[in-house]
């Protein structure tokens, strides 16, 4: 069986260990082994069993706790994985691959400070270890710290230069930074690594147009509507919006890209029936409570809800910026909680936990959205409004706020959610004052050109 594992031949590799097993039913490692071999052909919850058998028998097996770890991270329960990745480094605390998947489960969860200090922790051990570098760079990321992740993702493809996976979050963070021709270049290197990275050819194209960096548009641009057409996951959905406005396809890439990265969770279980109260608790759910347009457009709505009839709670998951929006926010709400150091489990735990009747999503896919809370079903009607126009094509988003113009009649078919009609759906604010300084510009010939090709 290890012969055969060591082949990559799991079937028969399992098939030799359950043999053994038949003759020495006690046989720890073999239990442990089979797990492996099970796991490799995507057998999560059996390679589980296995694992379970040989930490019965031995309960100082910290080989056997990591790779309990593994299929629990596989399965979704990450608490339980953090649980199992310490029992395997009670015995030895520098056991590096154990601290490298705690790490993993911990990020999974939600707590990257924790991550961090583990992954830093299995550099120390193991200072070429290229993945960990790279996992560092990701958790700081979640952090906002974003130089620091820069450095780490540096760090990885010193040791390992061909990793397209690095390069492609590399591009994410100097995009982040405003180093926007770096952020191509690394695009350029992980399309050449990796050409069939999910969503990368969206990437790279989305990138190249915000330079207008216009070389062979006309022919990336129907190769990427091609496959996207084929069902290929080549661009996600907010990259898709600048690039064509067939209501059809960006139905097939939402539905793509909620697939790959956001597919609905069953590990809260349902949302139990309570009785009704007197206010109906809104939960609005944003990265944007600061000085940025959706908090321009949005915070008087937020103000002059009836508060006879409705209680409001934000959840704030940005950067946590003091500004004055932000600070208008905090006061404009029943509640206003930041929950960024939080995983998108927990945060749907929490608005469970406050009975939050109606779930708003303010961001949809749009920069530092958390569609994952609301896979995880944060509330029993959820609805997605004002920062994202286009259907999410989530089984879980129950209904859109939009009008007429922005969703016609013709086009209802292509959204999954239920569409909330307004006269105009993009609600605005009476107080903010008009510059009362005339301001006037003059069309340079260049601008003009430009003007004319656009119209063209």
């Amino acid at each position: 069986g290890v012969a055969m594992l060591d082949l990559n031949q799991p079937s028969d590799a399992s098939e030799n260990f359950r043999r053994a097993l038949k003759y020495k039913p006690d046989f720890v490692e073999a239990w442990n082994q089979r797990g492996v071999a099970l796991f490799r052909l995507k057998r999560a919850a059996q390679a589980l069993d296995c694992y379970d058998r040989a930490v019965a028998g031995a309960p100082d097996f910290a080989d056997a706790w990591n790779n309990r770890g593994i299929a629990l991270l596989a399965l979704k329960r990450a608490g339980e994985a953090i649980e199992s990745y310490d029992r395997a480094l009670r015995p030895n605390p520098n056991f590096t691959l154990a601290l490298y998947n705690r790490a993993n489960a911990l990020s999974e969860d939600g707590r990257f400070e924790e991550a961090a200090r583990d992954y830093a922790r299995a550099i120390e051990l193991q200072a070429s270890f290229a993945q960990a570098h790279r996992n560092l760079g990701v958790a700081l990321a979640a952090m906002w710290r974003l130089q620091e992740a820069l450095d780490s993702f540096d760090r990885a493809l010193a040791l390992s230069p061909n990793l397209g996976e690095v390069h492609h979050n590399k591009a994410s963070i100097l995009h982040m930074l405003g180093r926007p021709v770096e952020a191509v270049a690394s695009l350029e290197t992980a399309l050449a690594l990796d050409p069939t990275r999910d969503f990368l050819l969206g990437d790279r194209l989305h990138a190249r147009m915000m330079l207008s960096d216009w070389r062979d548009f006309a022919n990336l641009r129907a190769q990427l509507l091609v496959r996207l057409e084929r069902g290929e996951r080549v661009v996600s959905p907010l990259a898709l919006l600048s690039l064509t406005s067939d209501p059809a396809l960006q139905r097939k890439a939402a539905q793509l890209y909620v697939d790959t990265k956001y597919p609905a969770a069953e590990g809260l279980g349902q949302i139990s029936k309570r009785s009704p109260r007197k206010k109906i608790r809104l939960g609005y759910f944003s990265p944007d409570f600061r000085n940025h347009a959706v908090s321009f457009l949005a915070a008087e709505l937020f103000e002059r809800h009836d508060r006879e009839r409705f209680e409001t709670i934000a959840f704030a998951f940005g950067r946590g910026e003091e500004d004055d929006m932000r600070r208008r926010l905090e006061r404009g709400f029943d509640r206003f909680i930041d929950v960024r150091s939080r995983s998108d489990a927990d945060i749907a735990r929490a608005a469970r936990g406050l009975e939050i009747d109606i779930a708003i999503d303010l961001a949809g896919f749009t920069a530092r959205s958390r569609a994952g809370i609301f896979a995880h079903r944060a509330a029993p009607i959820q609805v997605s409004y004002l920062g994202y126009l286009g259907t999410m094509a989530a089984p879980y988003m129950d209904y859109i706020i939009a009008d007429k113009m922005l969703i016609p009649e013709a086009d209802r078919k292509f959204y999954r959610e239920k569409i909330l009609y307004l006269p105009s759906y993009q609600v605005n604010g009476t107080k903010r004052a008009i510059s009362p300084t005339p301001r006037a510009r003059a069309i340079q010939p260049a601008a003009r050109r430009i003007r004319v090709l656009l119209l063209q």
